[in-house]
């Protein structure tokens, strides 16, 4: 399988103690958002996955790494599974037109919750997954769903990946049976 991750699994992934995300049918942080991330990759890794990463989302990553970026970029390039992309002229022809696709319907910004700026970097990183045949995209924020349903890219959101599961249901039923949990 091929996968594209946006900038906050990467983060998730390559720094675990950021905050999470809003999970936006409660409001909270994701629960347990490191964790299914964790779990995303020990799923992909079993499956012999590559996971790209787009040279936006890279940029965007690196944005807040400061000094540490050499280590990111080792750590990165550590992983045999993990590649990253560059947005290149194919991809910006794909990303140009769904932006104009979404102008002509007056849909340019209908639905979706981020700034315009912020769009065109969504579209850019669902271009290049498009244009690399991505089976899936593994992202944290609404408007890539609907953006890859625009372009054909199907797109999971991090509240929807599941949990690692326990090794010991049995005793974890317990423990909410007792008010536990």
């Amino acid at each position: 399988m091929l996968a594209v991750f946006d900038t906050t699994m990467l983060t998730l992934l390559l720094r675990p103690s950021v905050e999470p995300p809003h999970d936006p049918s409660t409001g909270m942080p994701v629960a347990l958002a490191t964790e299914r991330v964790e779990y995303l990759i020990e799923t992909l890794n079993n499956e012999d996955s590559r996971i790209l990463i787009p040279s936006t989302v890279w940029a965007e990553f690196l944005v807040a790494a400061d000094e540490s970026a050499q280590n990111y970029l080792d750590s990165i390039a550590d992983k045999a599974n993990f590649e990253i992309v560059p947005f290149d002229g194919i991809a910006a022809a794909e990303a140009a037109l769904d932006e104009r696709k979404a102008k002509q319907s007056g849909n340019q910004k209908a639905d979706l919750k981020a700034s315009r700026q912020c769009l065109k970097a969504d579209r850019q990183v669902m271009a290049v997954a498009k244009v690399r045949g991505v089976q899936m995209v593994y992202a944290a924020d609404s408007d890539f769903k609907k953006i890859g349903a625009s372009m054909g890219v199907p797109v999971t959101l991090l509240w929807d990946l599941p949990p690692k599961p326990s090794k010991t249901p049995l005793l974890d039923d317990a423990d909410k049976d007792n008010g536990e949990a």
